[in-house]
């Protein structure tokens, strides 16, 4: 069985993991997603430490999203004896510091504001980047849990 993208829009997860759980066959599997706590993150909050930049709240994004994925997972353990995760990786390539700050700010929107004030910066550190790299590569993850019986 295959719920990927759906779990968001479900106003009562757990009672689809129970009926998903009951009806799965014995050898069967369940693939699913939720919550990611993509290496993205991690990338921003080094490239905004080396440009001075506050990055609190990517902390607490990461911290909230952390939480949310232990108990997503942990839900998962209570109807499935086995809970794998699987990491698909996902390249964007960004050769304009223009196009590669709006991705920002669609990424952190909740802290548009604090991009915006610090945007010439930031897009003085991104060309940087683009003109010794060429381009700059960002590597998301998905992350998806395969569930067994």
């Amino acid at each position: 069985m295959v719920a990927h993208y759906l779990m968001s829009f479900l106003k009562d997860e757990e009672l689809f993991l129970q009926h998903v759980a009951k009806v799965l066959a014995e050898d069967g599997m369940f693939s699913c997603n939720r919550y990611d706590v993509s290496s993205l993150h991690m990338y921003w909050k080094q490239a905004f430490e080396q440009m001075g930049l506050e990055t609190g709240f990517i902390t607490e994004i990461v911290e909230e999203k952390q939480k949310k994925q232990d108990a997503f997972v942990a839900m998962l353990g209570k109807y499935f004896s086995k809970v794998e995760a699987v990491k698909l990786a996902n390249n964007m390539r960004y050769d304009k510091a223009d196009e590669l700050f709006e991705q920002l700010c669609e990424y952190y929107a909740g802290s548009k504001k604090y991009l915006l004030d610090k945007e010439s910066r930031i897009k003085a550190y991104l060309e940087k980047l683009i003109t010794e790299q060429g381009e700059v590569i960002l590597t998301s993850e998905s992350q998806f849990w395969h569930c067994y019986k």
